[in-house]
């Protein structure tokens, strides 16, 4: 399962303590020959609409009427909970923020925890030991890196970063394979 979420941000002005909340994911799990047996993405409504401020849709590219038609946090939950028990996947994130942001998630909406951490691999860590770098590794330049090729801008868009995140993992699979 690859994985990325988008969530808030505190506003430019913050009056209030802010909490982050998941509101947009993209998940893509495929099989093991690589093939893609499910792919879904959706915008997910924060508990506190506030969060929605004009720094969050800004970065998104969104306005609030974006979120009208959003699922509830519940929904992506019991998503989650329903990919896990039927796939049974390790969840690949680029970083440690977005699995540690599910986590958080479940004390923020009181909802029983699932476990995560033994499923999880920070694959930008796996690939930093292996370069044997110590700065952070951006997603679409470590795929520019890795193909050659050059993404159009990011998007900030939760699916379009799980597919490129796949693309990673296949790109640094194949460069692995070539070197045994």
């Amino acid at each position: 399962m690859f994985i990325d979420l988008e969530f808030t941000m505190p506003s430019y002005y913050q009056t209030m303590p802010h909490i982050s909340e998941i509101i947009q994911y993209g998940i893509v799990i495929e099989d093991k020959k690589g093939n893609i047996v499910f792919e879904d993405s959706s915008l997910v409504k924060p508990n506190k609409l506030y969060n929605l401020n004009g720094r969050t849709l800004k970065f998104l590219s969104r306005k609030r009427s974006d979120f009208d038609t959003a699922i509830s946090y519940k929904d992506f939950y019991n998503l989650l909970k329903q990919c896990i028990k039927e796939y049974n996947p390790k969840i690949y994130a680029w970083g440690r923020s977005d699995i540690a942001m599910i986590e958080s998630s479940f004390k923020i909406n009181n909802v029983k925890e699932i476990d995560l951490k033994s499923r999880h691999i920070n694959l930008m860590q796996v690939m930093k030991n292996y370069y044997n770098l110590h700065d952070e590794m951006g997603l679409f330049q470590t795929y520019k890196n890795l193909s050659g090729l050059n993404l159009e801008e990011q998007q900030h868009d939760a699916l379009e970063d799980a597919m490129v995140l796949r693309e990673v993992f296949a790109l640094f699979k194949a460069e692995l394979n070539k070197t045994k």
